[in-house]
């Protein structure tokens, strides 16, 4: 299983950041939602260059032919 990491900064001042690595496309926004909501209003967003990339689907053919 691919592995991510979620990492929330929080300042002195109040201001918190949340990043994402180790997820390609847009599938980052999902995971960070629920930390979004429960922080606050969102003032800004900035993608990282995995946000840009396609993530790698796999698919097994089982059927023996």
């Amino acid at each position: 299983m691919p592995r991510h990491r979620i990492t929330i900064i929080i300042s002195p001042e109040g201001e918190t950041r949340v990043g994402v690595n180790g997820v390609k496309g847009q599938s980052c926004k999902e995971l960070t939602r629920a930390f979004e909501q429960e922080l606050g209003k969102v003032v800004a967003t900035k993608p990282t260059e995995e946000a840009y990339e396609q993530p790698i689907v796999q698919t097994v053919d089982q059927s023996g032919r």
